[in-house]
């Protein structure tokens, strides 16, 4: 169903959209808006008769066990996490300074780099 007009009385704009729209001959016709009813008043017809015998659920009962199994998963993931931060707090100073990438402080400097090598001399032409 349409809306009803909600524009303020006199509004120009939708005066002009009304009276082009009046003049658009492109329209469907009266055939194709008796088929549009008489589709919607069989799938309206069809729904009263499926309500009426009671067809099965198609949402799951609230009383199935689905939840056991998200409260399980959830308990497993709380005691890897557990398991995760117990092995991190154990673990060493160079350990943890490794685990956040951060450089350790025990570890020797890293080595400068090599200078490049000296270009070699070009060889001497041979005696002709």
């Amino acid at each position: 169903m349409t809306e009803p007009d909600r524009s303020p009385p006199g509004d120009e704009l939708t005066q002009r959209y009304r009276e082009a729209s009046a003049q658009d001959k492109r329209r469907p016709g009266a055939h194709v808006r008796e088929a549009v009813r008489a589709h919607a008043q069989t799938v309206i017809a069809a729904g009263k008769a499926s309500a009426a015998t009671g067809s099965a659920p198609t949402a799951p009962a609230a009383n199935q066990s689905r939840w056991k199994i998200s409260a399980l998963a959830g308990l497993a993931l709380a005691g890897l996490t557990g398991l995760l931060v117990l092995q991190y707090d154990r673990g060493t100073d160079e350990e943890k300074d490794l685990a956040f990438g951060q450089p350790s402080a025990s570890a020797p400097p890293a080595p400068a780099p090599a200078p490049a090598p000296a270009p070699a001399p070009a060889p001497a032409p041979a005696p002709a």
